[in-house]
Parts: C-alpha cells; sequence; structure tokens
C-alpha cells in the first residue's frame, strides 16, 4: 500500500480506442463520488489517482498492495471472517462480494456506510484479544521477509568469484555480527512463531510455508509471501493508530509492538 500513484506514460487515452467496459466503469466510479460522500473519506494519493483521466493509471504495481489491505480492514469490520495464511492472498470474489457495493449503483456506497453509523447494526469490530493476535501474525511473517534479505546476502558470500571477495571486504562490522547469529535468530524466531500459533508449521528450523522451509521458496513465493505480509501490517498499523495510510514508496512499515512480536518479552 505504500505505492505512489502515477500516469502510466505508456498509455495515451486519446489515441487509443477504449473498451466501452471500461468508458462504463470509469464513468460509474466517477458518478459515485460526485453522488456519495466517499469523495470526502479519500486519501490524498487516493485523491489524487482518481482525478486523473481514464487510461492514466500504471497498472498492477500501485493497486496490488490495496487489496491485501482492503480485506484486513473488511475483517477488522466483522465482514470477512478471517484472515488467509501469509501465502495465500485473500480470493478477490470475496472482497467483491462482501461490501455489497456495485459501483455502478452509488445507493450501494450510501448503505455500506450508513450501516457502520446506525446504532442497530450487528456487526462489531473484531475483540482486541483477535486484533492483536493478526497484529502479532503479520509482524512475525514481516520480520521473516526481512531476514530473507540477510539470508539471501548469506547464499551470494558463499559463492566464489572476485565480486563476492570484494564484496566481502566492505561488509560493515555490524551486518558481519547479523549474518554470523542469523541461523541462531532464525531458529529462536520460528520456535517462538509456532509456539504462538503466528505459523502452522516450523520445517528445519525455520517458517514452514506449505510444506517447505521460508528460505527454499522460489524467488516468485519469496516476493509473495513479503508483500502479504507488508500489506496487511500496514492496515493493521494504521487500525491501531502508529501510521497513516497514505506513506512514502519505499518507506519502512513500523510494528505495532515497539520490537515486533517475536522479540517482545512473554509476560
Amino acid at each position: 500500500m505504500a505505492r505512489t500513484f502515477a500516469p502510466d506514460k505508456q498509455t495515451d487515452p486519446q489515441s487509443e480506442k477504449l473498451d466501452p467496459r471500461v468508458q462504463q466503469s470509469y464513468e460509474a466510479v466517477s458518478r459515485t463520488l460526485e453522488e456519495t460522500p466517499i469523495g470526502k473519506l479519500l486519501t490524498n494519493q487516493e485523491r489524487t489517482a482518481l482525478s486523473l483521466p481514464l487510461g492514466a493509471w500504471s497498472t498492477s504495481p500501485q493497486i496490488e498492495p490495496r487489496w491485501e489491505s482492503f480485506g484486513t480492514l473488511l475483517w477488522s469490520l466483522g465482514i470477512v471472517s478471517h484472515i488467509p495464511d501469509y501465502h495465500s492472498p485473500y480470493p478477490r470474489e470475496i472482497l467483491f462480494k462482501a461490501t455489497g457495493i456495485i459501483p455502478a449503483h452509488p445507493s450501494t456506497v450510501i448503505n455500506f456506510t450508513q450501516h457502520f453509523d446506525s446504532h442497530t447494526t450487528t456487526t462489531t469490530l473484531v475483540p482486541p484479544d483477535s486484533f492483536m493476535h493478526e497484529v502479532n501474525r503479520a509482524e512475525a511473517w514481516y520480520w521473516r521477509s526481512k531476514a530473507q534479505v540477510l539470508v539471501d546476502l548469506q547464499t551470494f558470500l558463499k559463492r566464489d568469484g572476485p565480486d563476492v571477495e570484494q564484496a566481502k571486504k566492505k561488509i560493515p562490522q555490524a551486518l558481519q555480527k547479523s549474518l554470523q547469529t542469523l541461523p541462531t535468530a532464525l531458529s529462536q524466531a520460528s520456535l517462538r512463531a509456532h509456539q504462538d500459533g503466528l505459523i502452522p508449521s516450523r520445517i528445519k528450523d525455520d517458517f514452514g510455508v506449505g510444506d517447505v522451509p521460508y528460505a527454499e521458496l522460489g524467488h516468485h513465493d519469496l516476493g509473495l509471501v513479503a508483500s502479504i505480509a507488508q500489506d496487511r501490517l500496514a492496515a493493521l498499523g494504521w487500525l491501531a493508530g502508529v501510521r497513516e495510510w497514505d506513506v512514502g514508496k519505499d518507506e519502512e512499515v513500523p510494528f505495532v509492538n515497539p520490537l515486533g512480536s517475536l522479540w517482545t518479552p512473554k509476560e
């Protein structure tokens, strides 16, 4: 979710004939913004994005992270039942249906927002214990995704070649110490995470992802799990009041627990 909206320079809406369905969808969203209070609730990034002409958005890198954050927000409102495993994105069809919002019908947006303004609603926020469990789970997976940077560096440094030798000479002493203690840290972190119910399994002293340890995931799956952890934690952090919704593109997502769930002393 920490992405910046920007025009797609490769797309010229004036020179390309747009699919009529795309034009209709664009007009429906514009009409909804005009006819409902939703426009007043937009963040600066969202307002900027929606003010761009049709065809001026870049594609998925801007929008994809919002799905995991969106699903997490719906979970916090009790609209979806659970947060999926961290190698499984929210099913899009569930998110589409969960709110009952149909962009072509602005009244559905009003119905959705009024549902939570009403004192008679039966929908409640998740209990505090459930919320903190999901915060702890997201922090654990986010920490593991960051630790993978060191795992990859270790793998690189085990290779032969002049570039590797040059890299070894430039590694700061503090980073060298982190690399030396990494196996112990991963073992302790995975043990704590498994004991606390934050990961489904522990494989080879590492987080289990399906039936393989985290470190043995392929490049695509590593990116997927890291992105899911970041974007869910970002939403949870916003709900907890530790971050803004719109942040810089490369800004780190802060923990809700000051030390992170894996390193906070147990009471």
